[in-house]
């Protein structure tokens, strides 16, 4: 490994939702990406695409919603979100002194969604640990509309997810 955290798999019977949201300031683009992976570490599915947001922090906050739908979609009842953005992950713990109230509204969707679910849980992790979503994100930026994937990542990824010494898709 090259030092990095590598990404960790969620406990049996749960599928982990990696989000992440691109955004650039002076192209006003954004762009949102999500990975889907089980207890053993497999690709389950996948979304990126473009977005329209006012900030880094509504771009990640997007990405979120996308994700726990895209869960949602695919059947699943047990999720662990995880993110890189401190800030989303304190507001949707109900800290919003910190810049998380300018996304409320998308908070409180978000919270609705999570409750239709057996189990929900957030969970910050530093970049290292959710490169798969970043790559995707950046990637969303480009797409000119979402693009989603089951059981098999988009080659452009493929890096990404092998690099995390788990099993890739066929």
């Amino acid at each position: 490994m090259d030092g990095r955290v590598p990404w960790c798999p969620p406990r049996s019977g749960f599928i982990k939702v990696n989000i992440d949201g691109a955004w650039a300031d002076a192209v006003s683009s954004a762009g949102f990406g999500v990975i889907l992976r089980d207890s053993s570490g497999a690709f389950c599915g996948g979304t990126a695409g473009p977005n329209s947001c006012e900030s880094a922090l509504m771009s990640e906050a997007e990405a979120a919603l996308f994700g726990l739908k895209l869960a949602a979609q695919f059947g699943h009842q047990r999720v662990i979100l995880e993110s890189d953005s401190k800030v989303l992950v304190e507001g949707l713990i109900g800290k919003l002194g910190n810049r998380a109230w300018t996304i409320l509204l998308i908070v409180k969707d978000i919270r609705k969604l999570a409750a239709s679910f057996v189990s929900c849980e957030w969970f910050w992790a530093p970049r290292s640990q959710n490169m798969a979503a970043h790559e995707a994100a950046k990637l969303g930026r480009g797409l000119v509309e979402a693009r989603c994937w089951l059981n098999r990542a988009l080659l452009a990824l493929m890096h990404v997810l092998n690099s995390d010494g788990l099993p890739g898709p066929p």
